[in-house]
């Protein structure tokens, strides 16, 4: 990463969900790894329009919406 990335690092949080109302809109990297993820949905990225870095590896993600990454690229 970048010294101008945003990196949160939201690894092993033992986190179920997450919602885009978290993270500030200049986020740049997002790691989510190692959590209990079940469902990414619509509202869990709205608005992070810079967000490039997206990680949700060892999660247990059984359902994404369809417009889940809307506006993310």
């Amino acid at each position: 990463y970048s010294n101008t990335d945003v990196v949160l690092n939201c690894m092993q949080l033992s986190l179920t969900t997450v919602t885009s109302s978290w993270f500030p809109r200049n986020t740049t990297v997002i790691l989510l790894d190692n959590n209990a993820l079940e469902d990414i949905n619509n509202s869990s990225f709205t608005g992070l329009a810079d967000l490039r870095v997206l990680s949700v590896s060892n999660n247990n993600i059984q359902h994404i919406q369809q417009n889940a990454f809307r506006g993310l690229v």
